[in-house]
């Protein structure tokens, strides 16, 4: 293999790594709006649904920390999946 046809297979490497890294970049931008409105818009209604302190018994308690945990949790989780397709 010569040099320019060394330097030619490198750069088509290249390209196509760029290429890839372009179509996620690409992916997670037209999820992440959707994402973000979304869990936004839950994290904002459980944080006006909640009663002050001092009227929380243990069952709402639970379910809102369950809640909050599993939005947080698929949050990442989606970030993840997204970025490693």
């Amino acid at each position: 293999m010569g040099s320019k046809e060394k330097k030619s297979f490198t750069t088509e490497l290249l390209e196509k790594e760029l290429d890839r890294l372009l179509w996620w970049i690409r992916a997670v931008e037209t999820k992440m709006s959707l994402v973000l409105l979304l869990s936004t818009t839950m994290l904002g209604a459980l944080a006006v649904l909640t009663p002050t302190f001092s009227g929380w018994s243990i069952f709402p308690g639970i379910t809102s920390a369950f809640a909050t945990f599993f939005l947080v949790v698929f949050r990442q989780l989606n970030w993840i999946n997204t970025v490693c397709q």
